[in-house]
């Protein structure tokens, strides 16, 4: 199902979503977690140092907003206004392809368990 969503949302680019995305998810949920907890979007340099990856999380964060996941955006650091930092948030199309995954997570977690039943 996760994918049928991804490549309806995303048409001609499924190869590029699908070899990333446990990359992407990461993101995504990072993202959406951290606004939950802190009630403001993460900038940049936060959110690689809580997925602890670097140089290919930066460039999955590109592809994101290339795909129209992250929508990211300039802004005075929190604590000190004269640093600008990064910020990314999630899109409407970043919440629509974290749902889908979370439901197909769930999908698969009820058929597991009904696997898991003696007959």
């Amino acid at each position: 199902m996760f994918f049928g969503v991804v490549d309806r949302i995303f048409p001609g680019k499924f190869g590029a979503v699908r070899k990333r995305s446990h990359v992407i998810l990461r993101i995504l949920r990072t993202i959406r977690d951290f606004v939950r907890k802190f009630g403001r979007d993460p900038y940049t340099r936060e959110l690689l140092r809580i997925i602890k990856t670097w140089g290919y999380g930066h460039s999955v964060l590109k592809l994101c907003e290339k795909l129209g996941l992250v929508q990211r955006y300039e802004a005075p650091h929190p604590h000190n206004d004269k640093i600008m930092c990064k910020y990314n948030t999630l899109t409407s199309r970043g919440y629509m392809l974290l749902a889908a995954a979370e439901l197909d997570d769930d999908d698969d977690d009820s058929t597991t368990a009904e696997d898991d039943e003696p007959p």
